[in-house]
Order: C-alpha cells, then structure tokens, then sequence
C-alpha cells in the first residue's frame, strides 16, 4: 500500500503517562512522514459538543499518536490532537489515519 501524498515531515510526542497533578507526561519527538493541512474544521463529539481543529495531519495507518499527543510542523508550529479517525479502503483494511489538530497555548 502506497502512500505517496505523505510528502511532508512533522515530529510528534506522544503523552506517556499522567503525573500527580493529572497533566500529561510526555516522550521525545519522533519525526515522521505526513501530510499536514491547516485548516478549520468543525468537530462534533459523540454527545454532540462541539470543538474547533486547526488543521488535520495525515498519518500512516502504523503510526502510534495519542489524544492529548503534541506535534510539531516543519515550521515548529506546535498542535494538540483532539480527535484520530481510522480511514479504511474499501475491503475494510486500515488505509491511513486522520488526526485532528489544535494549536496549543504557546501559538494563541
């Protein structure tokens, strides 16, 4: 299975853990291939709230990313992932991953 729009790079560190103060504990950056688009996208939860994405990366279906996770573009933007979608093809196999991002705090 080829992948040939992942034509970009962006790092990602994934949440590890929680610490006493129930924040998010995190790992090195991993840089990877993706695709990334900023963009505003409206967002509905499965209880019908609604949230704001800055843009939405494309991911390879193997690719290990976490709500919560932080990623970071080729211009050292830095996004939080609030929502991941698992993209299949038409014989029901994973084909990639779409994972909604917002910007974090030290962009706003």
């Amino acid at each position: 299975m080829s992948l040939t729009f992942l034509k970009q790079r962006c790092s990602i560190k994934n949440s590890l853990s929680v610490n006493e103060f129930s924040e998010p504990t995190f790992g090195n950056y991993e840089n990877i291939k993706c695709r990334l688009e900023i963009s505003t996208q409206y967002l509905r939860d499965e209880n019908g709230k609604t949230a704001i994405a800055d843009a939405l990366l494309f991911l390879k279906p193997d690719q290990e990313i976490r709500l919560d996770s932080l990623v970071e573009d080729e211009e050292t933007e830095q996004f939080k992932v609030v929502r991941v979608d698992l993209i299949r093809n038409f014989k029901g196999q994973l084909h990639h991953k779409e994972v909604y991002l917002r910007f974090t705090d030290q962009n706003e």
